[in-house]
This record gives structure tokens, C-alpha cells and sequence, in this order.
């Protein structure tokens, strides 16, 4: 069974706490499904300017909205969604303060895709203490090939 992050327990918690029953977590998008639907769990990321970016990867809102999922944002020092986002408002660049990304379609971000078995080698060295997390560990394998390499990396 595929294990949930930090912001989806959160979404989990919150919707046992409004209701939902039968929640079944999917480990792919989108992330929940429950007697009332099925539902995204995006973290929100706070830009210097006060909006907040969600990310989204290759295909993920045509997805979603094929789904008919609501979007649930979150920020990390909130225990409920700052926004519910409508299945047919997931193809809009902004819905209010909320800024709708896909990182394919900007060149300052990289997406990797790791195989299951190296993706649990780099998870059992973040176990040990050897990284932090699974992006110290990219930032770290980047940084040892490119000097002068300082990008921050967001995993999803």
C-alpha cells in the first residue's frame, strides 16, 4: 500500500474530521476517493510576494478534471485546506491568491522520474541519516556533478 505525505495525512485527518467516510487512498492522482468523491491534495508553496503556487506534473490537471476531483490546498502550518478547487476551475493559471503551475511548461525546474527500486534505496538512506530528504539527496548528487549550483529543488 503506498504511503502518504505529510500534507496528505493532513487532508486524510481533515476529511475523516468533516464527514467523509469509506476514504480510500489511492497513491496516485487524484489522491483520495470516499463516498463523496474524489479529491487532489496539492501543498501550497508561499511565494515572496504572499501568493501561493501549487505544482502540478505532466497531465495531472487533465486527469483531475476527468476524475471530476476537487483540489484540496494546504500549507504546512494549517490543518485545513486554504482552498477547495472545482474540477472545472483546474485549468485556470490563477483562482484568486492561488497561483496554478505546471512545472513541465517552465524552464527552471527539472523533473526526474526514479525507478521504484532506486527511489527505495535513496528512501532507506534518508531512514539512516545519510540525507535529510529525498531532495537533500538530489540537491546533493547535482551539486557533487555541477559547481556553482545553489537551485532549490521541490519533490513531489
Amino acid at each position: 500500500m503506498p504511503k502518504m505525505n505529510k500534507t496528505e495525512e493532513k487532508a486524510y485527518e481533515w476529511l475523516k474530521k468533516t464527514g467523509h467516510k469509506h476514504i480510500i487512498f489511492r497513491g496516485k492522482t487524484p489522491d483520495f476517493q470516499t463516498d463523496k468523491g474524489f479529491y487532489e491534495i496539492k501543498r501550497g508553496y508561499v511565494t515572496r510576494t504572499q501568493l501561493i503556487k501549487i505544482l502540478f506534473s505532466y497531465n495531472q490537471r487533465e486527469i483531475i478534471h476527468k476524475s471530476g476531483a476537487t483540489t484540496l490546498v494546504f500549507l504546512d502550518d494549517k490543518p485545513d485546506p486554504i482552498a477547495q478547487i472545482k474540477p472545472e476551475d483546474i485549468f485556470k493559471d490563477r483562482i484568486k491568491n492561488i497561483i496554478l503551475y505546471d512545472i513541465e511548461k517552465n524552464k527552471r525546474h527539472i523533473v526526474f522520474r526514479i525507478d521504484k527500486d532506486d527511489l527505495e534505496k535513496i528512501k532507506k538512506l534518508v531512514e539512516d541519516g545519510e540525507f535529510e530528504s529525498i531532495s537533500h539527496f538530489i540537491r546533493r548528487a547535482i551539486k557533487d556533478k555541477l559547481k556553482n549550483f545553489d537551485e532549490k529543488i521541490i519533490v513531489y
